[in-house]
């Protein structure tokens, strides 16, 4: 059994694993507010947006009509797809502000100066590492462009821009654009995690990292959208979208049989 100085807990060096593995203790390093709270509820509200399409589009293949209704969790769930894409702008622009202020907090300051005191003690001339610098530039780089079509899509749902716009127009970048931006905002979180996912030291109390359960979801989304981009799915939601309905050329053909 041991006891450090100035801590009430006792620790016992023959014991097993704890809980807590990987235990910080004494400071808060590990606590990074813009990726454990405004990534999870991104990725949700961008989920909540597509994924009603999906549903939709599932409801349709099933039916074989577009002129049956849908179900009422399914229908209040369409209309607010407007609000949660603008929940998703929203949580990515305070991902964007913790973000740039990172460099200004205290405890940004405090790892600075430890990893320069360990670079002095190990004798480091130039502590450049060449693939960590180029995930930053990704890591940035697909940030940036993923919040621009999230502004992009935002102002285009303010009434007086899309009223301006022809159906045709405001299909295109809500719906080609929308997914677009999921992308770059999924390969932004993945660009992040880089080589983390298996790295045992990520995993606090047993439990995924922040990183891990925000690209959950997206990846769901994107997986369904890339089965109804099948030909022999898409061909037919086009047909049905068109006004063909399956049980109509059913009857056609039974009539046909029979005469």
């Amino acid at each position: 059994m041991e006891k450090r100085e100035g801590d009430n807990h006792v620790t016992d060096q023959n014991a097993g694993p704890s809980i807590m593995p990987r235990r910080n203790t004494g400071n808060l390093s590990n606590l990074n507010v813009d990726t454990q709270v405004t990534n999870p509820q991104e990725a949700a509200a961008l989920f909540n947006l597509h994924q009603a399409h999906h549903f939709a589009a599932g409801f349709q293949l099933y039916f074989g009509t577009k002129y049956k209704r849908f179900p009422q969790w399914l229908d209040r769930w369409m209309l607010s797809r407007k609000q949660f894409g603008l929940l998703s702008f929203f949580f990515a622009a305070m991902h964007a502000c913790y973000s740039l202020c990172y460099p200004m907090r205290r405890s940004y300051r405090y790892k600075l100066l430890n990893w320069a005191f360990q670079q002095v003690k190990q004798k480091k001339e130039n502590a450049w590492i060449e693939h960590d610098v180029w995930r930053m530039e990704i890591y940035v780089s697909l940030g940036i462009l993923g919040l621009a079509l999230l502004a992009l899509l935002a102002i285009t749902s303010i009434p007086s821009v899309s009223h301006s716009l022809t159906w045709r127009e405001f299909h295109y970048i809500q719906s080609k654009m929308g997914y677009v931006a999921l992308l770059l905002c999924t390969v932004h979180a993945l660009v992040f995690a880089w080589n983390k996912w298996v790295d045992v030291s990520q995993f606090v109390w047993y439990t995924p990292p922040s990183f891990m359960v925000a690209v959950f979801l997206p990846i769901v989304v994107l997986l369904c959208k890339c089965i109804l981009l099948l030909p022999c799915f898409r061909k037919r939601i086009k047909m049905i979208r068109c006004g063909w309905e399956a049980n109509t050329q059913t009857n056609q053909s039974s009539m046909t049989s029979r005469l």
